[in-house]
């Protein structure tokens, strides 16, 4: 069965207003998110902030907090989150690897 969310610890934890964050849990993407998140192309960070602040039950501003790195690993989880099993050579899968193709980034 597939995970409907995975969880990140952060290389670079943030100090927020109320607490600290170590780790962040971003939630599998659905159409609906795409539609009421949209992410117009791959330089729309608004978009994608907003997106992946839904997805992860984050504010934005909290987003744009986090450490460049970290942020990448995030990016890099919506990718896998995005792409097909048979398209990422998942085992089991018979297919071999392929780079990632975001809908929503292009």
């Amino acid at each position: 069965m597939v995970a409907q969310s995975e969880t990140l610890t952060l290389d670079f934890p943030m100090q927020l207003a109320d607490r600290l964050l170590a780790s962040v849990t971003m939630r599998r993407p659905t159409m609906k998110d795409l539609r009421q998140y949209p992410v117009r192309n791959a330089e729309d960070f608004d978009g994608e902030f907003r997106q992946f602040a839904a997805l992860c039950n984050l504010r934005v501003e909290e987003l744009e907090a986090m450490d460049a790195a970290d942020y990448s690993r995030l990016q890099s989880l919506y990718l896998r989150f995005r792409t097909p099993a048979e398209r990422r050579g998942d085992p089991g899968s018979g297919a071999e690897p392929v780079p990632a193709d975001p809908v929503g980034a292009a």
